[in-house]
């Protein structure tokens, strides 16, 4: 009786790390000097960078709510022969809103800044800000809220790990933030730099 139950426990494991390994994937990869894994969202699809210095990037399935995360990688000579603890140091004050608010105005519209906040990434200091935006495209406006956590390490590289939801509205950008919140705040607490 008792090797059934220790066949039947290990048959149980092994069909729900069968199920889990379908539903996300840990991804590792080597960029500027430093390389990171990644936890993709479940069901959703590795896709093809289309901005400068993005490392990876994963779009939700089609048929529900469009959002994508990715990691964008930055390397900044003039930070090059910072340490690690002067970096830190950067990131251990909150970040103002109306410098982000600022800086996002230059690309896009609408620009409003939900939360701000200090966080950790990795186990370094990081500024963590969600905002909502909107953007002119030749369809017409498209509403963004996002999640951003940004950080530095040695050697001058600025990570950035955001995932967003876009909306013809600010109410269908929201509510696709929340139908994904629970891989959003996944996929970035779990961004690991190696």
């Amino acid at each position: 009786m008792r090797e059934i139950a220790c066949c039947f426990s290990l048959l149980v494991i092994c069909s729900l790390l069968a199920v889990c390994s379908t539903f996300a994937e840990t991804i590792y990869l080597d960029s500027a000097n430093r390389s990171f894994n990644v936890i993709s969202p479940r069901t959703w699809q590795r896709s093809q960078i289309t901005t400068p210095n993005s490392k990876v990037k994963f779009i939700s399935p089609p048929g529900t709510p469009e959002a994508s995360c990715a990691v964008i990688v930055q390397k900044y000579e003039g930070l090059r022969n910072t340490s690690q603890a002067a970096l830190n140091s950067i990131f251990l004050e909150p970040p103002n809103s109306k410098e982000i608010a600022s800086h996002l105005s230059l690309q896009y519209n609408n620009v409003r800044v939900l939360s701000i906040g200090a966080r950790m990434l990795s186990g370094s200091p990081s500024y963590y800000y969600n905002t909502q935006y909107s953007t002119g495209t030749p369809e017409g406006r498209l509403w963004i809220r996002s999640a951003t956590n940004t950080t530095a390490t040695t050697p001058g590289l600025v990570w950035v790990v955001s995932c967003g939801t876009t909306g013809k509205s600010i109410a269908e950008a929201d509510a696709g933030f929340s139908y994904w919140q629970f891989e959003i705040t996944k996929f970035i607490t779990n961004f690991e730099i190696r």
